[in-house]
């Protein structure tokens, strides 16, 4: 927690004073993202003053680093004024609807593509995509500047951009680099090379080897890199009912079975069965990092690298977060979206990054040294980095959310042996199908 803090305080420092900084011009390229522009686009000043208001569900130290950027931003815009307000987590989506439903919820907030699909067929949202375009006040190069997954995700509602990303990344791989060590074992890149690794980890240790801190993204990310759809947005129904599906449902599960993998279970995070090496390695959030310090807490060495990969394509999920402004007057959507211009400076954005504790979604961000600093500090966030270019997105639309319930509930059917994998997801595609239709 000393390192935690001190961090966050020179950030705040950071953000006060470079703020205001022209961008920096990238100097290397070690992901493939380039800068949207080498100085803060200009826009169009509102004539009278815009008070603008952001929901947030953060605290403590988040709290405060973000106000730094609010009390700068508000100095250096003296016709704007934004503040935040801190919201309880329980309903919080809910509780926003109903809020911007009656004209009087936030002006923008930090969200999901599968928040924004309720929005956007509310018809709540705006379209950011005349601001981003715009010859004189866009953001020149905004297409270029993200990884290709992300790019699309921002823009599958018919090219419209009703999101604007902040931070992005996915899922990584934990691993006991001591028992990995004592093995003779190498970092498994594939997840041919991970069975084999947690085979010859469970024939030593007579324990399971490896799990998903989320099953449901465990299993998207295998078939998504086999090369199976998901939702067609356009017929309204599911595609994860497949051959490619069933074989990597019955692989996961057939070694959950045989005592290699094992599920969560009652434990809802493995950071915690990892640090009394109860389980060699996991896949999960790099925002569990300091979780898996404290359960570790000097017993072994581990170590964070990029999630395996093994297929027809390179996917992790897509875990990023991006602005989205609700529909309010011309003068505070163009503020919001100046505001978001701001938040997305290299200096400002690196500082929020390492003081969140995320991946900057433009590489010139990555670069600054606010946020080098910190990588050099959590080797999650460093694995999270080296495999943006990696980051993929699943069709967002009314009823997608529910689709994730669906799914891990055949996962853990065929898991636990109640069904196999066929009969599993079968049945999730007959309860996916309904729900798209009752949403749509």
């Amino acid at each position: 927690m000393k390192l935690r803090s001190s961090l966050v305080g020179l950030v705040i420092g950071v953000l006060l004073l470079t703020a205001c900084q022209p961008a920096a011009t990238p100097t290397s390229a070690p992901v493939p993202t380039q800068a949207p522009a080498t100085t803060v686009p200009a826009t169009e000043v509102p004539q009278e003053h815009v008070d603008l208001v952001i929901w947030n569900t953060w605290a403590d130290y988040h709290v405060t680093a973000f106000q730094a950027i609010l009390d700068n931003f508000n100095a250096s815009h003296p016709n704007i004024t934004v503040v935040q307000q801190a919201q309880p987590y329980t309903d919080y989506e809910a509780k926003q609807m109903q809020a911007v439903s009656q004209g009087v919820g936030p002006d923008l907030v930090v969200s999901f593509p599968t928040v924004a699909a309720s929005f956007i067929g509310a018809d709540l949202l705006t379209d950011l995509s005349p601001y981003i375009d715009d010859p004189v006040n866009g953001i020149p190069g905004f297409k270029e500047s993200l990884g290709a997954g992300v790019y699309e995700e921002v823009t599958q509602w018919g090219g419209d951009v009703y999101l604007i990303p902040m931070l992005v990344g996915g899922e990584v791989f934990y691993y006991n680099k001591t028992l990995f060590d004592q093995v003779g074992l190498a970092v498994p890149t594939t997840w041919a090379e991970l069975e084999a690794a947690a085979r010859a980890i469970t024939a030593v240790t007579d324990k399971p080897a490896f799990g998903f801190d989320s099953e449901i993204d465990g299993f998207q990310v295998l078939i998504q890199q086999n090369g199976s759809g998901y939702i067609n947005p356009d017929t309204l129904t599911v595609e994860y009912n497949n051959e490619t599906a069933v074989q990597q449902l019955d692989w996961f599960c057939g070694l959950v079975q045989e005592g290699v993998f094992r599920l969560v279970g009652e434990d809802v995070y493995f950071s915690n069965p990892f640090g009394s090496q109860a389980v060699a390695s996991y896949m999960g959030s790099a925002a569990g990092y300091g979780f898996v310090e404290a359960a570790v807490n000097g017993q072994f060495e581990f170590d964070v690298a990029p999630v395996p990969q093994g297929g027809q394509k390179e996917y992790i999920s897509s875990w990023g977060s991006s602005w989205m402004v609700f529909k309010t007057t011309e003068a505070k959507q163009r503020a919001a979206y100046e505001f978001i211009k701001y938040m997305n400076t290299p200096a400002v954005l690196a500082g929020w990054a390492a003081a969140f504790g995320g991946v900057p979604a433009y590489q010139p961000a990555i670069e600054q040294p606010a946020f080098q600093d910190y990588m050099a500090t959590n080797a999650a966030i460093r694995a999270q980095t080296e495999q943006i270019d990696r980051v993929g997105y699943l069709s967002a639309i009314n009823g997608s959310a529910a689709i994730r319930t669906i799914i891990g509930r055949a996962v853990t059917s065929t898991c636990t042996g109640q069904a196999t994998a066929a009969e599993a997801l079968q049945q999730a595609e007959d309860e996916g199908n309904a729900e798209l239709a009752n949403s749509n």
